[in-house]
């Protein structure tokens, strides 16, 4: 459990530095996208497949994959490269907080919208209101960014902000 609970922090840090990351490597120049995405990935195809080696059992099989698994696995594959592509992508142009808020807050209308249309699960009233609550508090948030007082300390750093952005879609 604990050794679990372990694997869990570490998996959230690594998942949580990565905008941060991007977001340095931009201010020093204006680093690819599509190369950040291709090495962050290339850095986890070794871990995942030293993990496939340490936790396989002693016995050894073969495996065969129907055709229709090995399709749903490519899918899966590029699944994720769209997505470091595309937050990779999202980070420079608005932000490290609101790039990852939205990755956050929309997981869980994706899962639900892709169990009920792959796997057939209907889901509850519980859900759906969950659902709702979720995006009625992610429309506030995005809502009180825009809004804030101009004329308040913030404004110089929503100017910096504003000339960052700026420079970096350039």
């Amino acid at each position: 459990m604990l050794f679990g609970l372990a694997l869990v922090c570490l998996a959230a840090v690594t998942w949580g530095t990565t905008g941060s990351v991007m977001a340095l490597l931009a201010r020093e120049g204006a680093p690819s996208p599509l190369v950040v995405g291709w090495a962050r990935m290339a850095g986890a195809a070794p871990c995942l497949l030293l993990a496939t080696a340490l936790a396989r059992p002693t016995e050894r099989r073969a495996v065969h994959w129907p055709p229709r698994d090995v399709a749903k696995a490519a899918m899966l594959g590029i699944a994720m490269a769209a997505y470091q592509l595309c937050y990779f992508w999202a980070v420079p142009r608005t932000g490290v907080a609101l790039t990852a808020l939205l990755a956050i807050c929309s997981a869980p209308i994706m899962i639900t919208a892709g169990a009920a249309l792959a796997l057939k699960e209907r889901p509850s009233r519980s859900t759906l209101v969950t659902l709702l609550l979720a995006v009625g508090g992610t429309a506030m948030v995005l809502v009180a960014r825009g809004t804030r007082d101009k004329s308040s300390w913030q404004a110089p750093l929503r100017r910096s902000e504003r000339d960052y952005l700026t420079r970096c879609t350039r």
